[in-house]
Formats: C-alpha cells, sequence, structure tokens
C-alpha cells in the first residue's frame, strides 16, 4: 500500500503519494533522530527537521505545503504514519500477510 498525504491547498484538496520508500531513507530517519537526541534544538528546528525528512519522501511537496495545509490536529499524525511506514508498520507491513 502506498503512502499518502492530503492536504488542502487553497480550496482545493491535495493528494501526494509515496509508492516505495528505499531503505536509505531508513538509514536517514535514523540520523536525524541521532542528530536530534544529541543535539540541543529548539523544537521548532526539531520540527523543522522531520518535515523536511518527510517531503522528500514525495515528489512536488514542500515543508509550506504541510504548514499551511494540515491542520494543528493532522500534522501529528501525518508525521507519526510516515514514521511507522519507515519502521515497517502499517497497512502495507508485510509481517501482517
Amino acid at each position: 500500500m502506498a503512502l499518502e498525504i492530503r492536504f488542502k491547498k487553497g480550496k482545493d484538496e491535495v493528494v501526494k503519494t509515496c509508492q516505495f520508500i528505499p531503505a536509505r531513507k531508513y538509514l536517514e530517519y535514523l540520523e536525524i533522530e541521532e542528530s536530534i537526541d544529541q543535539g540541543d534544538e529548539k523544537p521548532s528546528e526539531v520540527l523543522n527537521k522531520r518535515l523536511k525528512f518527510i517531503v522528500s519522501l514525495f515528489d512536488g511537496l514542500t515543508v509550506d505545503d504541510l504548514y499551511d495545509g494540515l491542520s494543528t490536529k493532522e500534522l501529528p499524525i501525518v508525521t507519526q504514519e510516515v514514521v511507522m511506514a519507515i519502521f515497517g508498520g502499517g497497512d502495507d507491513d508485510p509481517k501482517d500477510k
């Protein structure tokens, strides 16, 4: 199953899809989290770093799309769904088949 992000752009709903997450993105995610754990970054910097990673998975998606098109309730849900996809959880988990 593909990873999808739905957000508002003006009055339209936009859907971006990531069909494949290469294993290298798993490594990249771990490196980002390690740098966050070792640093003393502000929460806003941590959020920006994580969102930059998320948008790198989708063609044509920007950090501004997420900030402007998601509600404060949706943002953590989207972030969690991406993390679950990276770690192999969710609907497309082969262990569940």
